[in-house]
């Protein structure tokens, strides 16, 4: 499936594709400048090299682990009531990022002290930036 949109920072064409397996779950999202393969939901790759790992309880996710080969990068997930991305904390305990949604999963605060932008959002599943929709089960 390819679909183009408007990035709404920007008003240049974003051009995207989503390629989808016979169980209909993304295995992969680019936009012309980057692309991420998702391996599965414990797994996922970026066109930078970058891999990331995802550690589940049940079907809570509690860690990611990201490495570039060079370092390696482990946050904590601490969920709200709904398993969505609350609060996500490093190795040390820090506050690296914080969420809070609308009903029905738009992202109201997204505050990053980091750098860092956890994918997964409202109710556990990954959030398209340019889209603005919530994957789920990928």
């Amino acid at each position: 499936m390819t679909r183009q949109g408007k990035d709404k920072n920007n008003p240049l064409d974003l051009m995207w594709c989503a390629f989808y397996c016979s169980k209909m779950s993304q295995v992969e999202k680019g936009n012309g400048v980057a692309t991420t393969t998702y391996v599965s939901k414990y797994y996922d790759v970026a066109s930078d090299g970058t891999i990331s790992k995802h550690i589940y309880e049940g079907d809570i996710l509690v860690v990611t682990i990201e490495t570039d080969g060079a370092s390696t990068t482990t946050n904590y997930i601490h969920t709200d009531h709904l398993g969505g991305t609350s609060v996500v904390t490093d190795e040390e305990g820090g506050v690296v990022q914080v969420f809070d949604y609308y009903p029905f999963g738009g992202v109201r605060t997204d505050e990053q002290y980091a750098g860092l932008d956890e994918g997964r959002k409202y109710i556990g599943e990954t959030y398209d930036e340019e889209t603005e929709l919530s994957y789920l089960n990928i």
